[in-house]
């Protein structure tokens, strides 16, 4: 039964809240289940405990003699699911490069490229490309960088070995913060924004800040705090009502930012559930209804009867 409480509580929480298939788990993994994302709630039922006597029922099925009945035991449970929500910190936006050559040489012909790049909703103008000098895709790549820093200080530009192509990232952690694709340079040079596999068309992709937050906000805690006002929402009792959930009351939302790991997640929030459920345990039992019942009389000098009739247990 845990654990048919365990997958309906984070299928309630998945839909009050919104969240996407895999971002409601249970709690205490040791294997990853599904991708990583911005944000996740784990469900950890913390206890059962038994409420009164169980209500039994009997459901007879087949013709007399006889009969097959089912035993039911219906016995109605108190829950306590313990919901924790947890946000990433917010990323850069990047844009990630299509699949261009490896080979550094085939880039030393350039001496004058450029391009035009938005970076964090500002157009952003790259030109003097050199790369005669460069020995290696890591070196070309170092040179971009140098020349989108003239642009905008921090802004990164990576060598991809894995997937041959190369990743501009933004210096920046706001919600703003993103690079779309480059566009030919609007100053003087020869546009190497395809030869450089940073233009949309070719098949670059922008990948923008998915969590769009301040660091060290409380997104996570709010979550925790809005489940419990959502879950009174008449449309969620009939959700519940159909999952075999009654929901009882809420413990006062936590923050527990402070538990995190701040590699990892930004925040924290833990609100414990308190749920009735009714779990039924049936069992198939042979029963005989009626039986037939035989008996012999003889008064004193009288002749003997015999009698036959269907007793009904």
């Amino acid at each position: 039964m845990i654990d048919d409480v365990n997958y309906n509580v984070r299928k309630l929480v998945r839909a009050v809240m919104s969240m996407p298939v895999d971002a409601v788990r249970p709690a205490k993994q040791s294997a990853p289940a599904g991708g990583q994302m911005d944000e996740i709630a784990t469900v950890d039922i913390l206890d059962d405990t038994v409420l009164g006597t169980g209500a039994r029922s009997y459901d007879t099925q087949g013709t007399v003699p006889s009969d097959i009945t089912t035993e039911r035991l219906d016995q109605e449970h108190m829950v306590v699911a313990s919901v924790n929500f947890f946000r990433r910190p917010p990323t850069s936006g990047y844009l990630r490069g299509f699949t261009v050559s490896a080979a550094a040489a085939d880039y030393a012909p350039i001496t004058d490229g450029a391009f035009d790049i938005p970076i964090d909703g500002v157009n952003r103008q790259t030109s003097g490309l050199d790369f005669t000098g460069a020995a290696s895709m890591a070196a070309v790549a170092a040179i971009i960088q140098a020349r989108l820093q003239v642009a905008l200080a921090a802004t990164k530009c990576t060598w991809d070995a894995a997937n041959a192509r190369f990743v501009v990232t933004s210096p920046t952690t706001t919600p703003a913060s993103a690079v779309l694709g480059a566009v030919a340079p609007t100053a003087a040079g020869t546009d190497v924004s395809a030869v450089l596999g940073l233009t949309i068309g070719g098949g670059a992709i922008s990948v923008n800040n998915r969590a769009g937050i301040a660091r060290y906000s409380n997104a996570a805690f709010d979550r925790a705090a809005r489940l419990v006002q959502r879950l009174r929402l008449s449309q969620y009792v009939a959700t519940m009502n159909a999952m075999g959930l009654a929901f009882v009351s809420a413990s006062k939302p936590r923050n527990l930012t402070a538990l995190v790991d701040g590699d990892t997640w930004e925040s924290r929030g833990q609100v414990d559930l308190t749920f009735t459920v009714i779990a039924r345990e049936t069992a198939t039992v042979q029963t005989v209804l009626t039986v037939p019942l035989t008996t012999h009389s003889q008064a004193p000098g009288g002749a003997a009867h015999t009698d036959t009739a269907e007793v009904t247990a």
